[in-house]
């Protein structure tokens, strides 16, 4: 039996690029899947909410959301480490690389610089930097559900939930280095 799929286009509004003010909402912990040419890797994803609220549709008043995917390594070449480093504002100590727990990002906010990419014709907002905030900004709480899942993430996963996706942090954190 034929599995038919094609483009539905979709006109979905696109996410703001530049810089935006975001907080990270959840974190996800895939597993080991296929990542780069096939070869088996620990992959994850974080998922952030942006300031920046939709205009329109059903979701009209709700604020966007991003993801950006990992491979989980704290390697010295590994996106996540350069990601965390440079929302941290400091390297990871020796100690810290022996084992840091992704979930303590949750509810921590940062300034994300998306860029516009392209990709079948299609155009989205890709993560390229995360920032810390800058002194005065107003500190950003999640507002989707403590164990919102995307659907994309659970298609991947064919499981209805996620056991890895944390809860919400409480609303008075506050600290010179967010994690």
């Amino acid at each position: 039996m034929a599995v038919i799929v094609s483009d539905n286009g979709g006109n979905f509004e696109r996410v703001p690029t530049g810089m935006q003010h975001a907080v990270c909402a959840n974190v996800f912990d895939l597993g080991i899947i296929p990542g780069y040419q096939g070869v088996m890797q620990h992959k994850g994803v974080m998922l952030f909410e942006l300031e920046a609220r939709r205009t329109e549709g059903e979701f009209a008043g709700k604020r966007f959301l991003v993801s950006k995917s990992y491979t989980m390594s704290l390697n010295e070449k590994a996106n996540l480490r350069k990601d965390l480093a440079s929302w941290r504002g400091r390297d990871f100590t020796e100690d810290e690389l022996k084992g840091f727990d992704l979930e303590k990002v949750v509810g921590v906010n940062c300034n994300l610089n998306l860029i516009p990419v392209e990709k079948n014709g299609k155009t989205y907002a890709n993560i390229a930097s995360i920032n810390p905030v800058m002194n005065g900004q107003e500190r950003l709480v999640p507002e989707v559900e403590p164990y919102y899942t995307p659907e994309w993430i659970k298609t991947m996963l064919h499981k209805e939930e996620l056991p890895t996706a944390v809860s919400k942090p409480s609303a008075d954190f506050e600290d010179d280095i967010p994690f």
